[in-house]
């Protein structure tokens, strides 16, 4: 018997240590692979078994009842605690004197009792394991069905309010969020576990609303499942358990876990079938079943089985509307007005009906005024005499519903202020009026959402509801008060205004604004906000009141700063070249620990870089938004972003370079910088980006190489610099390739950069390693190549390169910048006789061969290739030769290529002087 107890502990070790984890089975698929055991003995063979080795037994062993009712007796429950508690103190003594493991026993089988009636769900979570490793040694130890039906209740109550919502499949932001997520699944997998071994392990039967726990705990844990997936569940159960009663329970949990998805298709699916079970609780899951289906792209089928008889339309059938139900009848004039069916005969007889129940019955829910104005702003026409009857019966029932007049002050208002915009003949003055006439009709100050509607209002920036007769996303700029009176959510972005404001609705919204505060409000992201967004994104933005406001939201509001107004500011600095604010803002995010997303870093990053004053102090601003806190396992840009960035740190080092000094800062230890990031946030070096690198390069090299006098001992130590960036390139360029066909713009970038820092010897190199290897060569390796051997003075060596390359590619489709580069090779190398030659002979015949050429853009690379001819025929000239040369190209310009007789003009009185 002690090896069955030591393996049943091993057991309850290796089950519990797996609570949670991710090397579980899922559950759904195979009920005793959460716990490897062998299924037990029946009660009666169990309990023979363990006679002999019960420390305690009573002479009626099979009344657990009164078994249970002995041993609570020796442990008083808090409810009995009191003068008991003294007289059993004894007892409680003796028995863990004289057996510590029946003692331990019956005091886990306590705390789960204790636990399960208090709701507490991390307590049973840590007890049932140690519990049902016990009752397999131990045929006293019992729970009674009640007592199992309400610790599985208590486990799945934080998941209950979703079942399998967002809350359970949407990805989490925070480390809290992760852990809550986690700890909700564990509860789900322990509940689970519990209501297999009902049957089993505690002799207690599934009944229909137990199987529907079970149900439900599947439901939890398969947060991914699909609604097919839960239809098989269902029937898997009731053929597991064909005693458990009426299934009506595991259809309605079926459907609830339909209608909490964004499954649409598959809820349309299901009531196609019109299975018996789906009528079950329909009153209460109606409603929401017509919302998902007129949400998401299903409409036609929710409008044409809701314009049904109940008996013929199934689940959504509302007709007659006298006898629907109001909460049913509000979710299909709301979901269709968002939807863009406002006008729809159905849509109106249900707000017709609803107008009359609101009439009749002054006790309206929120939810129905919310849809009923809804419906009138969404209309064709408007809907603006709806709008003033319902503004007339609010104003009646002011005195018997003065907090309905509070949660809806801000829709009415924004239904009358976007009936303004829409007539385009509304002014500030106009939302003023309309705004104090509200207030009037209330007969109370307003709350923050409404100031927040009369700020947006005057702003110009009350938007459609729905655009397009879709709904408009959480992200937009949907006012707040769309969310119900319980709107307020931390994670909400800031709603950028859709249009940018005059100067007189700015100053008209401040002022507003100022009231807001005068009534003892406080700063706000749905009031300050608008106004940040307002200042930032005008047309002569003023980043000095911008960040006034964004400061007030810092130091006042309770809520969180939406992180998009950081961005917005920042932006604004860089269109008004403010760099002071610029760092102000800077400062306050690197203060608040803001944490940005992707996009969003990438944005303020930009701004800041372009507002900074020089190359040094941008590379500062891309490190400290580099360094502000994100998300778990998330890299603060993605390679995209990182190939914009260090593009637009390019640009600002050539903008910022002078034209001859030494002070043109393709800083290589900045260049370095990007690409240590990238590497350490795991992402590949791209092609483009290493690109992008080597032509920043290959500019400093050239730049640096013309660089004399005084200058030359720094220029070579900035030369130096330079060539170390490009060796560092070359080393991530051969380990990216070794198992990859090599990149030929990037090797022929690499190339260029090794001739500007006058290393011709790797140049070579590469180009006999491509010929090995047999790569496609290109026209930008040959006029790289080319280019080498005419700064080298390798005549031999061009001249191989030149007959590889026509070989290769062919005469006919060698483009213009190979043969102006072969024409300089053989110019640098002294053959000027055979540049020209080759200019108005090969050049001219194989560029009209060539299929992307045409005669008009061949007469067009004639001027730059003669201008480099005259070019150095000057220098040969200078130095004492290149007379004959001379008129040879005039000769050969005035027979073959008379269009460019006006360089032969511009060009040859000034060789003649």
């Amino acid at each position: 018997m002690t090896a069955l107890r030591r393996s049943c502990a091993a057991l309850a070790a290796r089950s519990s240590g797996s609570v949670g984890g991710s090397a579980l089975p899922p559950l759904f698929l195979a009920p005793c692979l959460e716990r490897p055991r062998a299924p037990p003995p029946p009660p009666q063979q169990r309990r023979a078994a363990s006679s002999s080795s019960a420390p305690l037994r009573t002479a009626d062993a099979t009344n657990k009842l009164g078994l249970r009712n002995f041993f609570d007796s020796l442990w008083p429950s808090d409810r009995d605690a009191g003068d008991g508690a003294a007289a059993t103190s004894g007892k409680k003594k003796r028995m863990k004197k004289d057996n510590p493991t029946t003692w331990n026993i019956h005091k886990t089988q306590s705390q789960f009792r204790i636990a399960a009636r208090k709701g507490d769900a991390d307590r049973l979570l840590a007890l049932y394991p140690r519990l049902a490793a016990e009752a397999f040694s131990h045929a006293w130890l019992t729970l009674e069905p009640h007592e199992i039906w309400t610790a599985a209740t208590v486990l799945l109550r934080p998941a209950r309010p979703h079942w399998r919502s967002e809350a359970l499949v949407a990805p989490t932001t925070t480390r809290r969020e992760r852990l809550q997520q986690s700890l909700m699944l564990q509860q789900a997998r322990m509940a689970v576990r519990l209501l297999r071994d009902a049957p089993t392990l505690w002799d207690a039967p599934h009944d229909g609303q137990s199987l529907a726990l079970l149900l439900s705990a599947l439901t939890t844990v398969a947060s991914d499942a699909s609604l097919a997936h839960l239809l098989h569940l269902r029937e898997r159960l009731m053929e597991e358990y064909p005693d458990a009663g009426p299934p009506a329970d595991l259809g309605a949990v079926v459907l609830r876990a339909a209608c909490s998805t964004d499954d649409a298709k598959g809820l349309r699916k299901l009531l196609e079938l019109r299975p018996a079970w789906v009528q079950a609780d329909s009153a209460k899951w109606q409603a929401r079943a017509l919302q998902l289906l007129l949400r998401f792209g299903e409409a036609d089928f929710a409008l044409e089985h809701a314009a049904a008889p109940a008996s013929e339309g199934g689940l959504l059938g509302v007709l007659p509307l006298a006898r629907a139900d109001s909460q049913s009848l509000t979710a299909l004039v709301a979901s269709a007005s968002r939807a863009g069916l406002a006008d729809r005969s159905l849509v109106r007889d249900a707000a017709t009906e609803l107008h009359r129940r609101i009439a009749e019955d002054r006790s309206a829910s929120d939810q129905t005024w919310h849809a009923l104005i809804l419906h009138a702003s969404l209309k064709q026409d408007g809907g603006a005499a709806e709008v003033e009857a319902l503004v007339a019966l609010m104003d009646r029932l002011k005195t018997t519903r003065p907090r309905t007049d509070i949660s809806l002050f801000a829709l009415l208002l924004h239904t009358h202020s976007k009936a303004l915009h829409a007539a385009a003949d509304g002014s500030e003055d106009d939302i003023l009026q309309l705004f104090n006439k509200v207030e009037a009709i209330s007969g109370k100050a307003p709350d923050s959402d409404a100031f927040a509607v009369g700020v947006r209002a005057l702003l110009g920036s009350i938007t459609p509801l729905c655009e397009g007769g879709a709904p408009v996303a959480k992200t937009e700029t949907a006012p707040m008060v769309m969310l119900g009176p319980h709107h307020h959510d931390r994670d909400r972005a800031a709603p950028p205004p859709s249009q940018v404001s005059s100067p007189e609705q700015r100053y008209e919204a401040t002022a507003l604004y100022i009231r807001y505060l005068a009534t003892g409000g406080k700063a706000h992201p749905d009031v300050t906000g608008p106004l940040v967004h307002a200042w930032a994104d005008a047309f002569l933005p003023d980043p000095s009141r911008a960040l006034m406001y964004l400061d007030e939201l810092r130091t006042e509001s309770v809520d969180d700063v939406p992180t998009q107004l950081y961005v917005q500011v920042l932006e604004a600095c860089e269109r008004a070249s403010d760099w002071a604010n610029a760092r102000k803002v800077l400062q306050r995010m690197h203060a608040d620990r803001v944490i940005l997303t992707q996009n969003e870093r990438k944005l303020a990053s930009s701004a800041g870089m372009l507002a900074a004053p020089h190359p040094e102090t941008a590379l500062e601003v891309y490190k400290t938004l580099r360094d502000l806190p994100r998300l778990p396992g998330q890299a603060p840009y993605t390679a995209a972003h990182w190939r914009n960035l260090f593009s637009l740190y390019s640009r600002i080092c050539v903008t910022f370079a002078p034209p001859v000094t030494t002070d043109f800062h393709v800083p290589a230890p900045a260049a370095l910088d990007f690409l240590r990031d990238i590497l350490r946030a795991g992402y590949e070096l791209d092609a483009p980006l290493l690109t992008s690198l080597l032509s920043l390069c290959s500019a400093a090299g050239k730049h640096y190489s013309k660089v004399g006098g005084i200058h030359r001992d720094e220029a070579r130590e900035r030369m130096a610099e330079v060539a170390a960036t490009v060796h560092q390139i070359d080393e991530l360029i051969l380990l990216r390739s070794r198992d990859a066909q090599p990149n030929v713009a990037l090797v022929s970038a690499l190339m260029d950069a090794y001739n500007c820092i006058t290393e011709h010897e790797r140049v070579f190199e590469i180009w006999y390693r491509l010929l090995a290897f047999r790569v496609p060569l290109q026209g930008s390796v040959l006029s790289v190549v080319l280019d080498t051997c005419g700064y080298a003075q390798r005549y031999k060596e061009g001249l191989e390169v030149w007959q590889v390359g026509s070989r290769s590619v062919g005469l006919s489709h060698i483009n213009a910048n190979c043969w102006l580069s072969y024409v300089e090779f053989l110019v640098r190398c002294g053959h000027l006789r055979a540049a020209i030659d080759v200019t108005f002979g090969e050049m001219r015949q194989a560029l009209l061969d060539h299929p992307s050429m045409g005669k008009e853009a061949v007469e067009g690379i004639y001027e730059p290739a003669v201008a480099m001819l005259f070019r150095f025929t000057l220098y040969r000239r200078e130095a004492g030769q290149g007379d004959e040369e001379l008129q040879h190209i005039s000769q050969r310009i005035r027979n073959e290529a008379p269009w460019l007789s006006h360089v032969l003009r511009m060009t040859v009185p000034r060789l003649s002087d």
